[in-house]
């Protein structure tokens, strides 16, 4: 599991390089459709970061590149602490298929001297499901 390190109230692009587990290759991903969750807890039923399909740039996602942006709101309504992501991505391909990706997130609070920040994750797609 990857992690993403942000400070607390700041803004800012996730980039996400999504790649075969299989094969290495990025995944073509230009007709997906995305959904990004941040939980408190895995567990969580109710996410306090949940950004849907229009909040994600998908320029690049034939390359399998796609970034979604968190906003200053975003990341300063949650307390600094350890948060987990999971980035669901859903083909269009039929039959189609949903990619479930899953990432730490560690809010850290105000002051944190720069440098000490990600600046993106690259991350293999994990579980596999065929929707019928």
């Amino acid at each position: 599991m990857s992690n993403i390190v942000i400070t607390q109230g700041e803004s800012k692009f996730l980039p996400f390089l999504i790649k075969s587990k299989r094969t290495g290759r990025p995944l073509l991903l230009t007709d997906a459709i995305f959904l990004l969750q941040i939980k408190q807890n895995e567990e969580d039923l109710v996410p306090v970061i949940s950004k849907s399909d229009a909040s994600f740039s998908k320029t690049y996602a034939d390359t399998g590149r796609i970034q979604v942006f968190l906003s200053i709101t975003d990341t300063n309504q949650i307390a600094p602490g350890t948060y987990y992501g999971e980035l669901r991505i859903q083909t269009a391909s039929t039959p189609s298929m949903i990619y479930k990706v899953k990432f730490k997130m560690e809010i850290e609070p105000t002051g944190i001297p720069d440098g000490l920040i990600d600046e993106g994750v690259s991350i293999i797609v994990a579980d596999q499901l065929t929707i019928s």
